[in-house]
């Protein structure tokens, strides 16, 4: 079941001048962008998500999806200059609506980055929503909270496959 969910782009990604990194898990997920930038492997990062953490918000905070993996790709040695911040985009359909729009106004390579099991929706609504005259990668980010080979031995492996089983369906229905 998991790796009918994982397409990842890993193996065949090299260098891209763009960096999507998608809302939802940002230490993960802008760790592993921070990882390719100091590698030379990404120009720009570009940070999406208007959604608020529930957690965040018990204790005050509002930093946006977006604002949290700006503020892990600064840890983590990126360039502010080098990032670009948009507080926009509350799913996985919104944020592809932003990348098509950004890639109508810029030209270059683009990677998209997100969690392992979440690759096969992303290449779907890439098909459907992204320029195919373009080199866009998907890098999947394994899950540090469950091993992919045995996702079934722990919680946190159970409800992400799952979960995500659902949104693809949902997707494949509603897009």
């Amino acid at each position: 079941m998991y790796a009918f969910l994982d397409v990842s782009d890993n193996a065949a990604f090299q260098h891209a001048v763009y960096a999507v990194v998608l809302s939802g898990n940002a230490r993960e997920r802008a760790a592993t962008a921070a990882a390719l930038y100091r590698q030379g492997q990404i120009d720009t990062l570009i940070c999406t998500g208007s959604n608020v953490s529930a957690d965040l918000k018990i204790i005050g905070r509002n930093e946006t999806e977006g604002e949290l993996s700006r503020q892990v790709l600064l840890q983590n040695g990126v360039d502010s200059a080098r990032i670009l911040l948009q507080n926009k985009g509350s799913s996985t359909i919104e944020e592809m609506q932003l990348i098509a729009g950004f890639l109508e106004k810029r030209p270059g390579s683009l990677v998209i980055i997100t969690s392992s099991a979440h690759t096969r929706r992303m290449w779907r609504l890439r098909k459907k929503m992204l320029p195919r005259d373009r080199d866009i990668y998907c890098f999947g980010v394994p899950s540090e909270r469950y091993d992919a080979h045995n996702w079934w031995n722990s919680e946190e492996g159970l409800i992400a496959v799952n979960t995500e089983w659902q949104k693809l369906l949902y997707y494949y229905w509603k897009y």
